[in-house]
């Protein structure tokens, strides 16, 4: 594996032989220590300390894949072939005891255990703050400890949001010139599954919306509400005192109501498009062509979600754990910093969206004609730009949204390494969802648990891991990755110091379209770069960057730590992987009958994650492969160069140095790494100092490509190659402060724009030099 803040499984890893063909393929059946007053621990197992404690020493691809995302260290899977199961290399020196135990955990993984989970876990929904959720959480923990794993729960005190109840309901409404309500979008979706049959029912919303009611009679759409689609009518028309239509895709929905605010808007409604969700060809008048029929959205359904920008976490205490003694920054005043939206919106689906739509078609001088991309594929509607309605009309947005503190629960499940119980590997997902989530997020967190259970059945054979192994499921992920982002704040520098990886498992299984598990078509690996060849002429798997769309976020950007995320996606042309995402439609019916009927692919993923764990925790040496990281820093070069309009740009203010000598700095590295994992294949096992310092250096050398004070206007995110777009927090960049710098229009007599520019480029080639550093000692024998 290679640490990185991308994706990539290493060559020699044994965590590579989980990609091949087996034979079991026949299945189908730590307390604080400044506060502990919220953290409950557990001593009925055996473990290590808890995290305040002293220890013993001191990318998702578009077509089939496994989106392994090293972001902060995203981890690489093989770009050669597999060794074979039993053969010895210098991660698996004992490769009969490895083969034995990586064929027990394939055999106990079971896709029956899978399917039972799932169903018991997604009846009901379990918004997070909620008791449904408090449930989940009291299951998991009595079956970590019926395992015999020492468990954990941290609690914490954060900022929700929830929507006005049954006599209180956000709604968009069409008023006549009377004042009175001509049409008012559906408050709740239809029921079209019986497993949709709960009083708990949560109406759609978006958390953190501005509370209260606006109204005007200018109107426009904006088709995705990008920076694009807003510099595309920039002169042509003035946004102040309008609501706003957009549709959903593309980017974050929080970044498209922060760029309506900044563009004058007073309310904006967001909604699903059948050309982004489902076939136009199938969304007539009968809709037999989506849910429940197929797994394409209905025109009821609608994405919640939530609508926070600039960071993750609890909004009222950024930089810190939301715990009893942390000072708490007021709601307006993270109102006022654009954290939280200020305006009102309301999300909806394409059958309301169409009546909104329609009030455009007979604005005079509003076409899209001109505009690329602009049209959705609702019928009779024009796609018109907009402007002042006709006839009086206007539209009023009512929000009652509320704000409110609650708690949420962190839980843990804690395997002891035998050897290095002062190194950890983690495995986790979040268990909070806007509904029921059978997908997002509940088909990772029942492969974190199938994967917990076949290890606590190897445990019984007397097995330990070199490492310790952490398993954890995180709270209010859908708000804004709150739970995990608590953890890693609170939890600093112990993870900093002791955190080998984090992999992460967030819906996992999204799409059918991919070839059987059990195929003749080879290893999930050999299917995985057949499909890379056949789609973008590559003779290995790509990855995606780091992107800040789930929890492995904190771990990567804040922390420096080597993550991975996992799934199965299939080759569809529509935006939405997922139609049914964060829609009360996402029930285990829709797994069952169309995502995966057997579980075969959920099964899939459980062993991959398993032997990776596996791999990471009881590898001699961490299987990472340095050398690959440098492959991907020059790949993001090129990429850099090929940008023209950046190229000339810099160019024009004589910054061809500054390209040269990143490419230096880069250069350097990929020499470096070339003679480090040389060093590594030579490793004396013997020497447990030599394989301490190389473990070390491994480890490490992702946190060298951190620089302390942040990237460009986003000091909470501190890795310089890898990170969210400054413009799309679902979208991974590469040299974001570069990029983000330069998206701006900045004036060629700009000495401040230029000036971070410059800045910039010094903070990459001063972490790839840094990191260059980090490997010398073992390398070239010297520190520098």
């Amino acid at each position: 594996m290679a640490a990185a803040c991308f994706s990539s499984v290493s060559t020699t890893s044994s965590v590579s032989a989980v990609l091949a063909p087996t034979s079991s393929e026949k299945e189908v059946s730590p307390s604080s220590v400044c506060d502990t007053s919220s953290r409950e621990v557990s001593t009925e197992a055996a473990g290590p300390p808890s995290w305040g404690s002293d220890l013993s020493y001191s990318y998702s691809l578009n077509v089939l894949g496994v989106s392994l995302s090293l972001a902060s260290g995203r981890l690489v899977a093989n770009h050669n072939r597999p060794p074979s199961p039993g053969q010895p290399n210098q991660h698996n020196p004992d490769a009969q005891q490895t083969t034995k135990h990586r064929q027990l955990l394939f055999d106990w993984t079971s896709n029956v255990e899978l399917e039972t989970t799932l169903r018991n876990l997604s009846s009901k929904p379990h918004l997070a703050g909620s008791a449904e959720n408090r449930a989940i959480a009291d299951l998991v923990e009595k079956r970590w400890k019926g395992y015999g794993f020492r468990t954990q729960r941290d609690i914490y005190n954060v900022l929700l949001s929830y929507p006005g109840d049954k006599k209180n309901r956000n709604k968009a409404e069409i008023l006549a010139s009377n004042r009175s309500a001509i049409y008012t979008c559906q408050t709740e979706e239809k029921i079209l599954d019986p497993d949709q049959e709960t009083a708990k029912v949560i109406p759609p919303f978006n958390a953190y919306a501005k509370s209260g009611t606006v109204e005007s009679s200018k109107v426009f759409y904006l088709n995705y509400c990008t920076d694009r689609d807003f510099k595309q009518v920039q002169g042509r028309i003035s946004m102040n005192g309008s609501i706003i239509i957009c549709r959903y895709g593309k980017v974050f929905r929080g970044n498209k109501v922060r760029l309506a605010e900044q563009h004058g808007a007073v309310g904006v409604i967001i909604y699903n498009d059948p050309y982004d969700y489902a076939p136009p060809s199938e969304t007539n008048a009968t809709y037999e062509g989506t849910y429940p029929h197929t797994r394409f959205l209905p025109p009821s359904g609608v994405q919640r979600g939530s609508m926070i920008t600039g960071y993750n976490g609890d909004p009222l205490t950024p930089g810190f754990p939301s715990k009893n003694y942390t000072i708490r920054r007021t709601v307006g005043e993270v109102r006022e910093e654009g954290v939280l939206r200020r305006i009102p919106t309301q999300p909806m689906g394409y059958e309301d969206g169409k009546e909104f739509l329609l009030l455009l078609n007979d604005i005079p001088d509003s076409t899209t004609d001109t505009l690329v991309g602009w049209k959705g594929s609702i019928e009779g509607v024009k796609y018109r730009l907009g402007g002042q309605l006709q006839g009086g009309r206007t539209v009023r947005i009512t929000n009652n949204n509320k704000e409110e503190r609650r708690d949420i629960a962190n839980l843990f499940g804690i395997i002891e390494g035998a050897v290095e119980p002062d190194r950890y590997v983690l495995l986790g997902n979040h268990y909070d969802a806007w509904m029921f989530g059978a997908t997002d997020a509940l088909s990772g967190t029942i492969s974190v648990l199938e994967t917990s259970r076949v290890f606590s059945k190897l445990l019984q054979t007397g097995w330990r891991p070199r490492r310790t192994i952490i398993f954890c499921l995180w709270d209010a992920e859908e708000y804004s990755l709150i739970g995990s982002n608590e953890f890693v704040e609170e939890l600093r520098s112990v993870l900093q110091h002791r955190t080998v990886a984090y992999i992460n498992l967030d819906s996992p299984v999204l799409l059918p379209e991919v070839p059987h598990p059990n195929s003749t078509s080879g290893s999930v690996y050999d299917v995985w770069l057949k499909e890379e060849k056949m789609v973008a002429g590559v003779d290995r798997p790509r990855v995606h960057d780091a992107d800040a769309g789930s929890d492995d976020a904190g771990f990567c950007h804040y922390l420096g730590i080597p993550t991975a995320d996992i799934m199965f996606v299939g080759k569809g042309n529509y935006e939405s992987g997922f139609p049914l995402y964060h829609t009360t439609y996402a029930t285990f019916n829709n797994v069952k009958k169309f995502l995966d009927p057997d579980f075969m692919y959920h099964q899939a993923v459980s062993r991959f994650v398993t032997e990776m764990m596996r791999s990471l925790a009881d590898s001699i040496i961490i299987p990472f492969i340095t050398q690959d990281y440098a492959i991907r820093l020059q790949e993001v070069y090129r990429k850099l160069l090929e940008n023209t309009e950046i190229i000339n740009r810099l160019s024009a203010q004589n910054l061809q140095d500054s390209l040269e000598n990143l490419k230096k700095a880069i250069d350097k590295f990929e020499f470096t790494a070339l003679l480090f994992d040389q060093q590594v294949k030579s490793v004396d096992y013997s020497n447990l100092y030599e394989v301490r310092k190389l473990n070390d250096q491994l480890m490490y050398l992702e946190r060298s490509f951190l620089f302390p004070l942040g990237i460009l206007k986003r000091s909470n995110l501190k890795h310089v190659i890898f990170a969210p777009s400054l413009h799309n927090a679902y979208s991974g960049t590469a040299f974001p402060g570069i990029v983000d710098s330069l998206y701006s229009d900045i004036a060629a007599d700009d000495t401040e724009g230029w000036n971070q520019v410059k800045n910039e480029l010094t903070k990459a080639i001063y972490v790839i030099e840094s990191a260059t550093k980090s490997l010398h000692s073992a390398a070239l024998g010297s520190l520098w």
